[in-house]
């Protein structure tokens, strides 16, 4: 085998590839590499000739630092689901609103395919929805209250850095207040004919007993629909309501549904934190009284403060008590 590499070269064909010394030292390098010295054609390893060729120049690579290792990626830990809970996406509503129910079934739903459940209806259910499934088994274990169907009501496409404030205002007012309220009547509409009827037709919720639960400025909504439909709910519970917004709406409310109503078919659970806002507070007292002094038939209330807690913290305590108020006779008859 010839050597390329100890080749020497006529002046013309020295002279014409000259300029292309490199691409010849590539062409021939796959020869020279494979050799058991491993030789690359340069003069080290050529034999000295006047008409060898010279070899090219080839800059030295600079050096690069060597990458460093790529992290491996965190294990995110199994998230945590609460158990027979669900999320149902309704269509866009004639108000123009898309809703996400927040759903926790009862453990027996899916056992008793033909039977049907009460209904708990929490507004903010965003921010409650978990609190309440956390109560449920507790209050159901110690027979404080049936099984029932909880829906949270709460927005499509919207998280916990929303800005929920407008549209509550919106639709738990029913009166103009500052730049926002006035829209409660659509809020009612979409309850009595989109997602009542969607409940009670896709969960199995029972028509015959609905509660709501509203705190804040949604109980101000749960008012409204209590003076305007109150066929609708059967129980109420109302934590914190902020009566005084829609300028004491509540108070001219009630005073306009007493003059042409004897009878008020519901029971209602209000709750104070100890805690909270002194005016408010007061406010709530005096609505409640104002309640009591009508003697509605077949109304019953029951008015509770809770010690140490403020406008959102007595949450839990007050869910769990109103629960067991408004939901007592269906826990009464199961027990005859």
């Amino acid at each position: 085998m010839i050597d390329p590499c100890h080749l020497e070269w006529p002046d013309r064909i020295r002279r014409d590839l000259g300029g292309c010394a490199l691409r010849c030292l590539l062409v021939f390098l796959s020869a020279c590499v494979p050799t058991a010295s491993a030789r690359i054609c340069s003069p080290a390893n050529a034999p000295p000739s006047a008409h060898a060729l010279p070899s090219p120049t080839v800059a030295p690579s600079p050096a690069v630092a060597p990458s460093p290792a790529k992290a491996a990626e965190p294990v995110r830990p199994t998230q945590f689901t609460i158990g027979n809970s669900e999320l149902r996406y309704l269509p866009r509503s004639a108000n123009g609103r898309e809703y996400t129910l927040q759903v926790l079934l009862p453990w027996s739903w899916w056992d008793h395919p033909d039977r049907h459940y009460p209904v708990l209806y929490l507004l903010d259910g965003f921010w409650n929805f978990r609190v309440m499934a956390g109560l449920y088994s507790y209050l159901y274990n110690d027979q404080k209250a049936p099984e029932f169907i909880t829906v949270g009501i709460s927005y499509t496409g919207f998280d916990e850095g929303s800005n929920y404030e407008r549209i509550r205002c919106d639709e738990y007012l029913s009166v103009k207040e500052m730049d926002c309220g006035g829209r409660a009547s659509e809020f009612l509409s979409v309850l009595e004919k989109q997602i009542f009827p969607y409940v009670e037709s896709e969960l199995k919720g029972d028509p015959s007993y609905r509660v709501i639960a509203a705190p804040s400025l949604a109980a101000t909504f749960a008012l409204y629909s209590l003076f305007q439909k109150p066929a609708l709910f059967q129980g109420y519970i109302l934590v914190t309501p902020d009566v005084l917004s829609g300028k004491n709406w509540a108070f001219a409310a009630e005073k306009t549904f007493a003059a042409t109503n004897r009878t008020l078919k519901a029971r209602m659970h209000i709750s104070i934190g100890a805690d909270d806002n002194p005016t408010l507070n007061g406010a709530i007292r005096r609505f409640s009284d104002q309640l009591a002094a009508r003697r509605y038939k077949l109304f019953e209330q029951k008015f509770q403060i809770i010690e140490a807690e403020g406008h959102i913290s007595l949450t839990p305590e007050a869910l769990m008590r109103g629960v067991a108020f408004t939901f007592a006779p269906l826990v009464k008859s199961s027990q005859k």
